[in-house]
């Protein structure tokens, strides 16, 4: 994407032992940063959440273009 861009992570943890969330998330744009967007500075919206207890633990990243 060359634009500017929203991002949305919901992260889904095994058990109850609680994360620091901003560290994961800094980890995913880390991540992503020149796969899924040029440069991490795109990133003008950012909605993360963190759900413990689940089955399956990973994370779900939804990417959009926004408008200027």
């Amino acid at each position: 994407m060359r634009g500017d861009v929203a991002l949305v992570l919901r992260f889904k943890r095994r058990g109850r032992r609680r994360a620091d969330l901003d560290n994961m998330t800094k980890a995913i744009l880390d991540g992503i940063n020149g796969v899924v967007y040029l440069d991490d500075m795109q990133v003008v919206r950012l909605t993360a959440h963190v759900e413990y207890g689940a089955d399956v633990a990973g994370v779900r990243v939804v990417c959009r273009e926004v408008e200027a």
